[in-house]
């Protein structure tokens, strides 16, 4: 789902824009790609974050990446960071894959400026014959709207149908 919700991020322009310090100076800034971290259970139940993930259209790199990712996270090898990472717009993602929502709410530092979007997405489930899942995203309303946000919902809905099809292909072929 993490490739997912990056790559439906990585197609809309709005999504590259955020705030960068330079020369200790806040200012806005058009990122070169997105990178995510995502949360992880570590082997004491205890919550842990990833490093940075750079997404890729290499889903195949990608899935590579995130894999070593999260083991390092789940057995608490300490965070370490990326060179070129301040390139990159980074994206928070949670799941909360036990239970289905109508709302999720992230806690915010109102003092800081954030331009981090944050995404939660919970339980899949079916309904009327259809698989669906929620999916929460907060933005930062000076770089995204509601249009923007849209446009992501409807970027996932066709990435998730696309990704199917090819499965479906290569099940076939």
């Amino acid at each position: 789902m993490t490739y997912l919700v990056l790559k439906s991020l990585s197609e809309i322009d709005a999504f590259s824009y955020g705030y960068s310090m330079e020369n200790d100076e806040l200012s806005v800034y058009k990122f070169d790609s997105l990178a995510a971290t995502v949360t992880v259970i570590n082997q004491n139940n205890e919550l842990n974050f990833t490093r940075y993930i750079e997404y890729t259209d290499d889903i195949l790199k990608f899935l590579s990446e995130f894999s070593m990712a999260t083991s390092d996270a789940s057995n608490d090898v300490p965070y370490y960071k990326i060179i070129g990472l301040e390139n990159m717009n980074k994206i928070h993602i949670t799941c909360i894959p036990w239970v289905s929502f109508s709302n999720f709410k992230d806690a915010i530092n109102f003092d800081e400026k954030n331009s981090k979007p944050k995404i939660c997405w919970g339980k899949y489930y079916m309904e009327n014959s259809s698989y669906l899942i929620d999916v929460s995203i907060l933005v930062n309303h000076a770089f995204q709207d509601g249009y923007h946000m849209g446009l992501f919902f409807n970027n996932l809905e066709e990435n998730i149908y696309n990704l199917k099809m090819e499965k479906r292909l290569v099940k076939k072929g």
